[in-house]
């Protein structure tokens, strides 16, 4: 190659390397290297460990460091943390950074219990909130500000989303096992409509099913019956599942009752699956009571009415009739009939029993 050639190639190679020179001093942020943006955050309001309210506003134009953990926490949360402190050291007198420690367990992690938290990791300075709130708003932030967690946690309802064990280790169960959801299931799936998410209630359907009851032992209250198996739909998690018997009550111990039924007879009950089923259950309910009990029905349709009440357990035949007799017509006076079924257990309230 010739040098003349040589020579022109490396003019206007610094031609043009000057020309975009003078393009970054003549128009701002031109050259600079810019990131993608993965996200923006939401806007939020939770509470500090000294009781202070932090919204979005607080941190707008500083540099944070987002964080979550939990109080509680004896794996991963200390480590972190231990090391956490090591940069707020190192920028605890800079005006424009803050640290923002979320904790995943509100219910635990209250104002005060975070103040003792960041008491004993010594901080002092403003710059590193551990914050509390709701905690639908704190996983919000952990999924759609920061892009943190599990993809499928990402459900609308709190109730419905994953929990990890390890921050929430601990559960409570009712003894009352309602069973409603799977016949409702079940009546979308046979009229060919599609089922609404919220009509699915996974315990509700396992509670449907005979689990082979076995009473407690001796004077053990509740008996645990325990399985740990494969999850069908992925393989890198387990269910456990968990039988939990309690004791049957002896009826002829427990204290006499009075049950009060208001039941909505209006025009919108006369369907096969409305008043008609409630009827049917009435009465499988009258044949289990016993004769000391008392039963008062008042029903609301068109006008608000007491069909009878405080009848005895001995009267079946009677309150059976009565429910036949029930049919559906008029408009949901709802509220009077609210009234009037409180007025009625008033009447017959009985001191030390179930009303």
């Amino acid at each position: 190659m010739k040098k003349k050639t040589i020579f022109y190639i490396a003019f206007f190679i610094v031609l043009i390397g000057g020309f975009f020179y003078a393009l970054t001093l003549v128009i701002p942020g031109f050259g600079d290297v810019k990131l993608p943006v993965l996200s923006y955050v939401k806007p939020f309001s939770f509470t500090s460990q000294n009781g202070q309210t932090i919204t979005q506003n607080e941190v707008a134009g500083k540099v944070y460091v987002a964080e979550y953990f939990f109080t509680t926490c004896k794996g991963i949360c200390p480590k972190m943390n231990a090391n956490m402190k090591k940069v707020y050291e190192s920028f605890r007198d800079e005006k424009e950074f803050l640290i923002l420690s979320h904790t995943v367990d509100p219910q635990t992690d209250s104002v005060p219990r975070m103040k003792r938290y960041a008491d004993s990791l010594g901080i002092t300075g403003g710059n590193w909130l551990f914050l509390t709130g709701e905690k639908d708003s704190l996983y919000y932030a952990a999924r759609q500000s920061y892009l943190l967690d599990d993809p499928r946690n990402n459900n609308d309802k709190i109730e419905n989303q994953f929990i990890h064990t390890l921050s929430n280790p601990s559960n409570t169960v009712s003894l009352n096992s309602d069973r409603a959801s799977y016949s409702n299931i079940r009546r979308f799936i046979n009229q060919g409509s599609p089922v609404p998410p919220d009509a699915v209630r996974i315990e509700e359907m396992v509670h449907y099913f005979n689990l082979n009851y076995r009473e407690p032992a001796g004077d053990t209250a509740f008996n645990f019956d325990t399985q740990l198996t494969n999850c069908p739909w992925n393989r890198n998690d387990q269910l456990l599942f968990i039988n939990l018997s309690s004791k049957k009550l002896n009826l002829d111990q427990i204290p006499k009752a009075h049950l009060i039924f208001l039941v909505d007879v209006s025009g919108s009950m006369d369907m096969p699956n409305r008043l008609p089923l409630i009827k049917q259950a009435f009465k499988s309910l009258v044949n289990n009571l016993r004769t000391g009990d008392l039963i008062s029905l008042v029903t609301y349709g068109g006008t608000t009415r007491v069909i009878f009440e405080a009848r005895t357990g001995k009267e079946k035949d009677k309150i059976i009739q009565a429910i036949e007799n029930l049919d559906a017509n008029g408009a949901t006076p709802g509220a009077s009939g609210i009234e009037l079924a409180y007025q009625v257990a008033k009447n017959h309230f009985i001191k030390g029993g179930n009303n």
